[in-house]
Formats: structure tokens, sequence, C-alpha cells
């Protein structure tokens, strides 16, 4: 399943990163991407925002849908995470590079970005989450998180079922709410967490 669509007429921010994901420290360089889920009930969408510093996953959304509030929940979180750990990232210090997906050159993203101090980095289809692949280990195994919280999401009818992926505690208030209220993610995968700090 393709979930990059990309639109040629969009403009977009240039590549600043050239496939060079390596950063002198954190909230210099961020690289976020999207992926399929397949659950017994259907496809979910999962939002990655990955530091490429520590390869910690600061931000994570998970949809039925692949909306733009997708890409710009797990960008949320991410801002609200580091925030929350004293970590913010510094005004024009970091760069959110992505893939050249709809999602990702649309303008509301530019606008949330631009409003965040943040700088875009665009580089080709796909080549985000060929970046994410040195951190294969953290992402499969959010993705199991997000798989057993898809299939309760799917069959309860709601994405907001989808909290205990997202990792609402502690104030973070994505913009859906639903019954499983249960865990951040440093509670639902504590060695996976500790080793990427």
């Amino acid at each position: 399943m393709i979930t990059t669509i990309s639109d040629p007429t969009a403009p977009r921010a240039p590549d600043l990163v050239d496939r060079n994901f390596v950063a002198s420290a954190p909230n210099r360089c961020w690289v976020a991407d999207f992926i399929h889920v397949a659950t017994f009930s259907g496809l979910v969408y999962v939002a990655f925002v990955v530091d490429t510093f520590s390869r910690r996953i600061v931000g994570w959304s998970a949809s039925t849908t692949k909306q733009t509030r997708l890409v710009l929940d797990a960008l949320d979180m991410g801002l609200w995470q580091r925030d929350r750990d004293q970590h913010p990232p510094v005004l024009g210090e970091l760069v959110h590079h992505s893939d050249a997906g709809s999602q990702y050159t649309s303008f509301a993203l530019a606008d949330h970005l631009k409003e965040a101090g943040i700088v875009a980095s665009i580089g080709s289809v796909g080549a985000a989450l060929r970046a994410m692949d040195s951190s294969r280990l953290t992402v499969s195994a959010s993705i199991s998180s997000a798989r057993a919280a898809a299939s309760s999401a799917r069959a309860s009818g709601s994405a907001g079922s989808l909290i205990a992926v997202t990792g609402k505690t502690g104030g973070f208030a994505p913009r859906r709410a639903g019954p499983v209220g249960a865990g951040s993610p440093a509670s639902i995968h504590p060695h996976v967490v500790s080793e990427i700090r």
C-alpha cells in the first residue's frame, strides 16, 4: 500500500538534510513519516517523529485517515514531550525533515512549523521512512503497541482509543480522546524507551 502521495504542484521546502541523518545534539533534526498498520478490522495510519540524535520517537499519532491532522498531531506530541522533559527546541535550530507526501507539503504543516520556529526540509518520496531504518527496533516495538491499540480502536469505532499509542498522560491532549486512557510510551515499552533516551 502506498501511503505517500506527492503533490507535484505544491511548493516545497528544500532538502536540507541530504540523507545525512546524523545530528550533533537533540532537537537539531527530526525525521517524520507515517506508515499503515493492518488490523483485523481495517487500516490505521501511524505517524512518527524521530530525533536523529538519539533515534528516539519523540512524537507519534494514529488515525484511521491519512489527512494532514495525523502528521500535525505527531509533531505536536514531539513538541509537547520535549517541553515536558525541559528540553524544548530552540527557535530556528530544529529541522523537521520529511518526504514529499501531500501531508508534509501542505500549507497547514508549513504554517505550523513556521509558527513553532522549526525549519522545514523535504526529501524525495519515501526518503524519510528509509532514514528511520536505523530506528527499526523502536519503530517495530511501537508498531506492536499501535497494532494492539488500533484493533481496540477499530472495534470501538473510534480512533480515539489510540490514546495508549499517542501517550496521553501528564497533560498532553491530542485532538482526540477515547476509552483507552492507559499509559504513556514509557509505560507501554519501558525497556525500549530506556534504551533510546
